[in-house]
């Protein structure tokens, strides 16, 4: 009941004859690639589409019906000039079967223009059910979404402040490393660090080796 209530009070400020045909619009694509449509969102614009092809359908169906209905008419003007008695019969049998088709045509062409009639308002109906249901996989989306950016923003901050802190631990055992190294060499003179030093070098060499 809830869920109907926000679908109506989304539609309250939605000018759906303004919305593009969700299915035919790229921007809608760009949103809901084939391989990220939930299955109710697959149907719908199955169901759009289907009625964006009748309609195609529909306007071809009933060119094809007036040129029809054009050629039986030139027929039927045709065959009254045909007046000997000898082809009388046949004649007027041309006339009854044209007549006949066109009759059919009449009722045919009058279904399909209630159907095409029709057809927009159901496109419009289907492309809201569309949009309402677009709206709240995105809506879900972007919530999901900023879950991760609020908790990436912590994991950021807080990593941040753990650089810092070791930035500031590394500058201090490097002063000192510097001020040891400083005091030994004033003590013990620079002879002694120059053997000091090619031993430590020797010794970091093979200790990288042994790993």
């Amino acid at each position: 009941m809830a869920k109907k209530k926000q679908e109506k009070s989304f539609s309250e400020y939605i000018d759906i004859k303004k919305v593009p045909i969700l299915p035919l619009d790229n921007r809608w694509h760009q949103l809901f690639p084939d391989n990220d449509k939930p299955p109710y969102i697959k149907k719908l614009e199955k169901e759009v589409m289907e009625i964006v092809k009748r309609e195609g359908g529909i306007s071809r169906e009933l060119k094809k019906l007036s040129v029809t209905k054009k050629n039986l008419m030139n027929q039927i003007v045709a065959n009254m000039n045909e007046v000997s008695n000898e082809e009388e019969k046949l004649r007027q049998k041309k006339m009854a079967a044209s007549q006949k088709l066109i009759l059919d045509i009449n009722k045919k062409t009058i279904d399909l223009e209630d159907e095409k009639y029709q057809l927009p308002y159901k496109l419009l109906e289907l492309n809201e059910q569309l949009l309402l249901a677009s709206i709240e996989v995105c809506y879900n989306r972007i919530n999901v979404n900023q879950q991760k950016i609020d908790f990436l923003n912590e994991w950021i901050e807080n990593t941040r402040n753990e650089l810092k802190k070791n930035v500031i631990i590394r500058q201090e055992m490097q002063e000192n490393n510097n001020n040891i190294y400083s005091y030994m060499h004033d003590i013990l003179g620079p002879r002694f660090m120059e053997v000091f030093d090619a031993d430590d070098n020797y010794n970091k060499q093979n200790n990288s080796n042994d790993d």
